[in-house]
């Protein structure tokens, strides 16, 4: 209660701040957070200030000074272990693969120091990677200037390492999504979906325009993510539970309330809830080689085929229980695809690949395969097993040269139930991209 109500305030100074104080420490007790209240309550003050002095029109700074309003307190780890962050090397030695398998670091923050809380990738016409990095995740510190990238990836000899990298932009804000087309990038800024383009060839953003606005950005890991391009040209993401969702476009007002899949036509406008559903967290979304979309939801661990719930409800429906193709093993899940490389072998091809980051740590695989009028999917060995706690892998995608690249979150410490999301212990600085081919 204590946090939602700090980032309802965060995000919507102009709620009555002392009001759901009042209310929550009488329905709740919560008398132990002065500290956050005050500086809060003065964060509102300067802000309800500026918008009198915008409408007076006074010239003003163009941020807000919130220096004087008071110290964040400082949050206590809750860990009874030693924290060992582990080299590339060390984590390297930590994985286990099938046999014909070999994985390879394709970059880290040892070379690139830029590369810290790498959350999704996509590759472009050039082979180049592409990623957005979070290393003010979960949300902005008060005064802090936020400065999350987009990075651009290169191997220029061809040894399967990447030796040059761009910052394509920087500045951005808990960016948890990206994807490429249109001679551009679109990437999530909550409440925002923005299209970042370079317009001179200098591999840097100097055009940003605002697409869609209006996705609820209270509780950032939430927040749209899992961008994918389907194969008709449209732009799939997702948005999760406790959000309040309402986008307009010249088509009028779209709704989703506690989750859906979202999906948009660059070339029309048209903006509309492909899926609406009762996931917690669908972080993955991927297509096979007719079509057909496969939505995974990270919290349970639940995957499902994406058409047998796409049509239309009136909001604030949702679709009712639908099966699973496959049986749960792990959870959360974090990024699916399906195979579909000619590096890797015949027997392969059409696997559903499914990152896991607590418990197991690595990458699931499951042989699909038709049943009845959807799917069913039977696991085989694992791709990808690693015995370092540190791993945390939150996106897959294959590469231009058939590889498949994984993202690697890397940090001792995850989930928003078992620490606090500002714990001392979690990391922010390491991020890592690994890359698996089969030999020969």
């Amino acid at each position: 209660i204590k946090q939602k109500y700090l980032q309802l305030s965060y995000h919507d100074p102009a709620l009555n701040g002392f009001y759901i104080y009042s209310v929550l420490k009488i329905l709740f007790g919560l008398v132990n957070f002065p500290a956050e209240f005050k500086k809060l309550r003065n964060m509102i003050a300067l802000r309800d200030r500026r918008v009198w002095d915008v409408a007076q029109g006074k010239s003003l700074p163009a941020t807000i000074d919130d220096s004087g309003t008071g110290e964040l307190p400082e949050t206590q780890t809750n860990i009874k272990f030693e924290v060992k962050i582990t080299d590339p090397e060390d984590s390297r030695q930590q994985f286990r693969l099938p046999e014909g398998y070999e994985i390879n670091l394709f970059a880290s923050e040892v070379d690139f120091p830029d590369l810290e809380n790498p959350v999704q990738l996509a590759f472009d016409a050039q082979g180049r990677l592409w990623v957005c990095t979070m290393p003010s995740y979960p949300q902005y510190l008060p005064g802090v200037p936020v400065d999350d990238k987009v990075l651009i990836f290169e191997d220029t000899d061809g040894d399967g390492k990447a030796d040059k990298q761009t910052v394509f932009a920087d500045g951005l804000h808990i960016p948890t999504g990206i994807e490429l087309g249109d001679g551009g990038a679109y990437v999530a800024q909550q409440p925002n979906l923005v299209f970042l383009k370079d317009t001179d060839g200098d591999d840097k953003a100097d055009s940003k325009e605002t697409i869609l606005h209006g996705f609820d950005s209270a509780d950032s890991h939430h927040s749209i993510s899992a961008f994918e391009m389907g194969p008709g040209g449209a732009l799939y993401f997702q948005d999760g539970t406790f959000h309040q969702t309402q986008v307009e476009t010249p088509y009028g007002p779209e709704r989703c309330s506690d989750a859906g899949v979202f999906r948009y036509e660059p070339k029309t406008e048209k903006f509309e809830v492909f899926v609406s559903y009762r996931f917690a967290n669908p972080w993955g979304h991927t297509f096979d080689r007719w079509g057909q979309n496969f939505v995974a939801d990270a919290s349970g661990g639940a995957n499902y085929f994406g058409t047998a719930f796409s049509g239309q409800v009136d909001y604030p429906q949702k679709h009712g229980s639908l099966k699973q193709f496959l049986t749960k093993q792990w959870r959360p899940t974090a990024g699916c695809e399906i195979v579909s490389s000619r590096n890797f072998p015949d027997d392969t091809q059409g696997d559903y690949l499914l990152n896991n980051c607590i418990g197991f740590h690595g990458v699931l695989r499951y042989r699909m395969k038709e049943d009845g009028s959807g799917f069913a999917a039977s696991p085989v060995e694992p791709l990808l097993q690693s015995s370092d706690p540190n791993f945390r892998p939150v996106d897959l995608q294959f590469g231009p040269d058939g590889a498949l690249y994984i993202i690697d979150w890397f940090n001792p410490l995850i989930g928003h139930m078992q620490h606090s999301l500002r714990d001392p212990n979690s990391d922010k600085n390491h991020g890592r991209i690994w890359r698996i081919t089969y030999k020969g």
